[in-house]
Formats: structure tokens, C-alpha cells, sequence
């Protein structure tokens, strides 16, 4: 073969090699749980009080199902006391709720038998319509080489909503955590593509008011992540422990991950210096949410790198954040 058709062969085969070498790896995906973005509450018990500015308590309806709904691994994470309660005791004690006052919610919080109350004050409710144009171009023959450009008007619906909630502890009448949130929602349309229904301004409004609620939710309260790895190729020089942890692999990928546990660990004791085989019993390990044995094993196949591993230390960052919200979960 002459060497431009062999370098022609190279280039056509290259890619295919590519692509092979890509599929051979085994991924896996994992659920795992990452701690709060800004605040894990030292409580289980918790009410939502009154919003300034909250009119209907839309805000603090929205905010009490999302805190309801929101669970770890199955299991709701915060208990929240009945709003009725939280209602009906302020008005018995003809006691107005001070947004400002930490020990004034903190002595409400004593009696509802609650570890922290949730208020705040809603800032900002707005919503707004404003015209821009958009340029459209149409044919004005068959062939269409004779074109128009003309413009059309067209609509951005918006809706902004901010408010700062505040936590606060019963116990020590410490305020936790205050923040200012702020989202909004945007709906466009244009006269020539008329939708068949425009949001209103209360539902465009919520919309908002929903992603605003997210956010604060999410700064405290631990979260479910999946996450996506590659199982690790023995790279040893023992033939035995290779084919045991290729068929660990093969185990894992058809979900009998006890099997392919069992497999790795006698890998181990064929080749107890091997990372990959630590590494890809964290995996598994992770897998069954045992983060205890996952963490162990991830920091033993960092101990025997003999170069950089971003796979390794990423799995070693997230066991242990899983673990800290496992076990703050655990100890409420």
C-alpha cells in the first residue's frame, strides 16, 4: 500500500478505534445525597410562620409543601408543625407576629414544641408587559427570489418576586439564617404566532415565587444528586485479579452488585496495591449507599496513586458529603 492510500486507511480507521475504545468503558450511575448549599438547620421540627406582606399566605403555603415534600433518600427530612396550630395560637393570645423579633418567634416556637420557626417579609411582587419587534422575511414568488423583510410586533410578559426569609432558633432565639431570594418568569409571544393561551399575572407571578422558594429550600435542606462514573480497568500485573475485576465490572453493570463486591475482594487480596480495585469497590459500595465503606475505600485507592486521579478525589469529596448529610439525617 502506497502511504497516501495508507494515510487515508489511518484516518478512516481512527475515528472507529475512537468510538470502540469509548463504548469498552462501563458507566454507572449513582445516587447520591449533597448537603445544604449554605445551611443545615440544627432541628427536626419546624413551622412556617406568617410573611409580611404575604397576602393570603401564598408564600408561606407554597413554602410549608415544598418543606414537606422535600426527602432524603425516601424519608422526609424536616417535621413541620400544623399551620393551624401556629394560627390559632396567636390569635388566642391576641399576640402579633413581629417579623423583626427573633425572641418573640422564638417564644411562639416554645410553646408550638417546634426547633426552629421560619418568617421573613416578602419585598418585591411585580409584573410587567413590555412590546419589542422581530424581523420576519417572506417569499413573494414560488422560486422565491423576490423577498420581503417586515417587522412584527411581539410581547415579553414578566414577573419578578423577592423576599428574605428568616430562621430562627427556639431554643437560643438566634436568628440562623436570612438571605435575600429573587426570581422571575418570563412568557413571550408574538402577534404572528399567537399562542392559544397567555399566563395571567397570578399564575406568571407564582411561577416566580415558586423558583424563589426553590432556592431557599435548597440552601437548607440536603439533596438527592446523581451522579455518573467509570469503573476504573485493573491496572495491575496479576492476569487472575484482572479477569476477576472484568467480571466484577461485568456484575455491577448487570446490577448484582454484591457479586461484583464479592469478585473485587478477592482481587484485593491478589493485588492488595491496585487503585482501581479500591476504587471500584467505592463504586459499588456507593451504590448500596454504604458511604461508610465507600468513603474507606476511595481514600485507600487514593493512598496507592502513583499519579493524579480527578475520578478518584471527586469520589472522595462526594462520600464525604453524602456521609455528613446521611448522618445528619440519621441523628434528627
Amino acid at each position: 500500500m502506497r502511504w497516501p492510500d495508507f494515510k487515508k486507511a489511518i484516518k478512516r480507521f481512527l475515528p472507529v478505534f475512537f468510538i470502540l475504545s469509548i463504548s469498552c468503558t462501563t458507566k454507572v450511575t449513582i445516587k447520591s445525597v449533597a448537603p445544604p448549599e449554605k445551611l443545615l438547620l440544627p432541628a427536626r421540627r419546624i413551622a412556617v410562620a406568617k410573611f409580611k406582606n404575604d397576602h393570603g399566605d401564598t408564600l408561606r403555603a407554597l413554602l410549608e409543601a415544598k418543606l414537606s415534600s422535600t426527602t432524603v433518600f425516601g424519608k422526609r427530612f424536616y417535621i413541620l408543625s400544623d399551620r393551624s396550630d401556629t394560627d390559632k395560637l396567636l390569635k388566642e393570645m391576641v399576640f402579633e407576629m413581629d417579623y423583626g423579633n427573633a425572641q418573640k418567634a422564638a417564644d411562639i416556637g416554645k410553646i408550638l414544641h417546634v426547633d426552629a420557626i421560619i418568617t421573613g417579609t416578602i419585598l418585591s411582587k411585580r409584573v410587567g408587559t413590555h412590546r419589542y419587534y422581530e424581523r420576519r422575511t417572506e417569499c413573494l414568488d414560488k422560486k422565491c427570489k423576490k423577498r420581503r423583510s417586515y417587522q412584527v410586533s411581539c410581547y415579553s410578559k414578566e414577573a419578578s418576586f423577592s423576599f428574605i426569609p428568616k430562621v430562627i432558633e427556639v431554643e437560643t432565639a438566634k436568628l440562623l439564617y436570612s438571605n435575600n431570594y429573587e426570581a422571575t418568569a418570563t412568557f413571550k409571544w408574538c402577534e404572528d404566532r399567537r399562542p392559544s393561551s397567555i399566563p395571567t399575572d397570578a399564575s406568571l407571578l407564582h411561577q416566580a415565587m415558586e423558583k424563589a422558594v426553590e432556592r431557599f429550600v435548597r440552601d437548607i435542606t440536603p439533596h438527592e444528586i446523581t451522579v455518573v462514573v467509570v469503573f476504573k480497568k485493573y491496572n495491575g500485573e496479576n492476569p487472575e485479579a484482572k479477569r476477576l475485576v472484568k467480571d466484577a465490572i461485568s456484575f455491577a453493570k448487570a446490577k448484582d452488585i454484591d457479586k461484583a463486591l464479592s469478585l473485587l475482594q478477592r482481587a484485593k487480596r491478589l493485588d492488595p496495591n491496585s487503585y482501581a480495585v479500591f476504587y471500584d469497590m467505592g463504586v459499588c459500595y456507593e451504590i448500596k449507599r454504604d458511604f461508610e465503606n465507600a468513603l474507606r475505600a476511595y481514600h485507600k485507592a487514593m493512598a496507592l496513586l502513583s499519579k493524579p486521579d480527578e475520578d478518584v478525589y471527586e469520589a472522595v469529596e462526594r462520600t464525604q458529603k453524602a456521609l455528613a448529610a446521611i448522618k445528619s439525617l440519621t441523628s434528627r
